[in-house]
């Protein structure tokens, strides 16, 4: 399946909650598509010197401003990208406004929620990562209080939603890659 690196495709960005597959979808995706792959917590923690642990624990509101200055960038990127955000991106109104209606001089991005019960989610974060947003016991209940606050703001940045809870990475990305040849993205 393709869908051709023309200046004109979008930019395909992956939204959704810890857990939901963005990084490992992205990966996938991106091979699929023979796009390159923007990682937004990887370009953050470069840019930083920081882990996006250390950098949310000690600084959440620098890292957000972060994130959305490399959101902003990667979306100004005439060549189109699959892209990982982080599961807070959303929270941001410059980030949501950007997802909704692109960088000027560019289409706006194919936004995929990708979305599973919050105790998939658990599941699939594993022990040990570093994720200082759920750091505690009570993982379940941090992601049903991230997914009562964020639901809507995917939603609403949202042009695509896909429910992962039975798939694999592979075929969450050839759904998107189906779904892109068939809607443009758009």
């Amino acid at each position: 399946m393709s869908v051709s690196n023309e200046a004109d495709a979008p930019h395909v960005v992956l939204v959704g909650l810890s857990g939901a597959g963005k990084s490992t979808v992205a990966h996938v995706l991106s091979d699929m598509l023979g796009r390159t792959r923007a990682d937004i917590d990887a370009l953050i923690a470069a840019r930083s010197g920081l882990t996006t642990s250390d950098l949310l624990r000690h600084d959440p509101i620098g890292f957000r401003r972060i994130e959305a200055e490399v959101i902003a960038e990667v979306l100004g990127d005439p060549t189109p990208h699959v892209v990982a955000t982080g599961g807070g991106a959303v929270t941001t109104p410059a980030t949501r406004d950007r997802l909704i209606a692109g960088i000027a001089g560019h289409p706006p991005p194919a936004v995929v929620w990708l979305r599973a019960p919050t105790t998939t989610l658990a599941a699939r974060v594993k022990v040990g990562e570093e994720r200082p947003l759920l750091a505690g016991a009570a993982m379940v209940e941090r992601l049903e209080a991230q997914s009562q606050e964020r639901d809507e703001l995917y939603a609403a940045v949202a042009t695509f939603t896909l429910d992962t809870a039975t798939m694999t990475p592979y075929e969450c990305a050839h759904a998107i890659a189906a779904w892109l040849s068939t809607s443009s993205g758009k």
